[in-house]
C-alpha cells in the first residue's frame, strides 16, 4: 500500500485522473478495477473515482510493490534536457511564474527535440514538481520572438491561466520595428491560413479554411531618414505568427525577420547590431479573472527588452514608455 498526500499543485484533479497520472503505464482498465475493487480510499473512506481532490487529501492505493514497480515508471517526455534553469524570472508567486524568453529558444519542445524554455522552467521548479503534476507554459512565442510567457506552478492556476488566454481576458502588448513609415494607428483584419512548411498566408479576401485575425498598431517612434517606425502592438486574436505575416502583408515587415521581411533590410541590422532574429518583443502583459488569480488583476507585468534589442533603442534614441 502507499499513502500519498495531495499537494496544492494537484487540488482540482479528479481522483482517477490522479492515479493513472501516479500509474502512468497502468492501463485505465487496471485503474478503473482498482477503483470497482475497493483498492483506493481516500481519507479513509471508499473512493468511487469522480471525487474532485483537494489540498491535505490522503488517497490510499491498495497494491504490491511490485505491482507499483511495473506500473510506475520515470515519466521522461518532459523532464529538462540538462539546460540548468537559465530563465530570467518577471514575477513568481505560488502559483505562477512569469518569465522573459530569450530569441531563439522555443516556447515548449517541438518534433525538433530542441531544448525549450519549458524545460528550462521544469529544472528551475524540479525540487517542487509533484509525481502527478508538471508546471507548464500558457502561452507561446515564435522560436525568434523575445518576451513574457506564463507558466501554472499549480493545477488550477495552469487551468486559469489557460483559460484567461483562450477568452481573451488577456492584454499583450508587443513592440515591433518595422521598416518604412507608418505615421497613423491602425487595425489590420485580414484572413489567416497556414501551410504545410509552416508560412503564414494572410489575405484581406476570406477563404476556404481560414481564420480571422485582428492586430492593432500605433507609431510611437518614427525615423523617416532610416525608413522605420517602432509600433506598439496589441492582438484581438492570437494566431502563429500573425503580426509578422499581417505586418508583411502591408509591406511594412518586421525588421530581422528571416521569414517575412526582406534580406538586403536584414543585413543591414545585422551588420549595424549583430541583429540575428525578429525585432518583435512581447513587452507587457495585464489581464482579468474571477479566480485563484484574481488578486494579480489590473497589475502590469513588463518585459524588459533584450540587450541587443535594447542597443537598437538606445542608438535611434527612442522611448518606448
Amino acid at each position: 500500500m502507499r499513502q500519498l498526500t495531495v499537494t496544492s499543485s494537484e487540488e482540482g484533479r479528479r481522483i482517477d485522473k490522479y492515479i493513472l497520472k501516479y500509474l502512468n503505464t497502468a492501463p485505465s482498465s487496471f485503474v478503473y478495477k482498482l477503483l470497482r475493487k475497493k483498492n483506493v480510499k481516500l481519507n479513509s473512506k471508499r473512493a468511487k473515482g469522480e471525487e474532485v481532490l483537494k489540498k491535505g487529501d490522503v488517497v490510499e492505493i491498495y497494491l504490491s510493490e511490485t505491482a507499483f514497480e511495473n506500473f510506475r515508471k520515470e515519466d521522461t517526455k518532459d523532464t529538462p534536457l540538462g539546460i540548468k534553469g537559465n530563465i530570467d524570472i518577471i514575477y513568481e508567486d505560488e502559483n505562477v511564474l512569469f518569465v522573459n524568453k530569450k530569441a531563439g529558444i522555443l516556447t515548449q519542445r517541438d518534433k525538433s527535440g530542441d531544448p525549450s524554455l519549458n524545460d528550462n522552467i521544469l529544472f528551475y521548479l524540479k525540487d517542487s514538481i509533484e509525481p502527478s503534476f508538471k508546471p507548464s507554459v500558457c502561452n507561446r512565442l515564435d522560436r525568434n520572438t523575445s518576451g513574457i510567457v506564463t507558466a501554472g506552478k499549480n493545477l488550477e492556476a495552469l487551468r486559469e491561466l489557460s483559460c484567461i488566454f483562450a477568452d481573451k481576458k488577456a492584454e499583450k502588448i508587443y513592440l515591433a520595428l518595422v521598416w518604412g513609415v507608418l505615421k497613423s494607428p491602425s487595425v489590420l483584419e485580414l484572413y489567416h491560413t497556414k501551410d504545410k512548411n509552416n508560412k503564414v498566408r494572410v489575405t484581406k479576401e476570406k477563404r476556404e479554411g481560414a481564420s480571422f485575425v485582428r492586430t492593432y498598431f500605433e507609431p510611437i517612434h518614427i525615423n523617416e531618414e532610416e525608413n522605420i517606425t517602432l509600433l506598439r502592438l496589441r492582438l484581438d486574436t492570437g494566431k502563429s505568427h500573425q503580426i509578422r505575416a499581417s505586418l508583411s502583408h502591408i509591406s511594412h515587415p518586421i525588421i530581422g525577420d528571416r521569414k517575412y521581411s526582406r534580406e538586403d533590410i536584414n543585413q543591414k541590422y545585422r551588420k549595424l547590431f549583430g541583429l540575428k532574429d525578429q525585432f518583435l518583443h512581447a513587452y507587457n502583459l495585464s489581464f482579468r479573472t474571477e479566480g485563484k488569480l484574481s488578486y494579480l488583476n489590473d497589475k502590469v507585468f513588463k518585459a524588459p527588452l533584450p540587450k541587443q534589442l535594447e542597443n537598437i533603442v538606445k542608438y535611434f534614441n527612442i522611448n518606448i514608455e
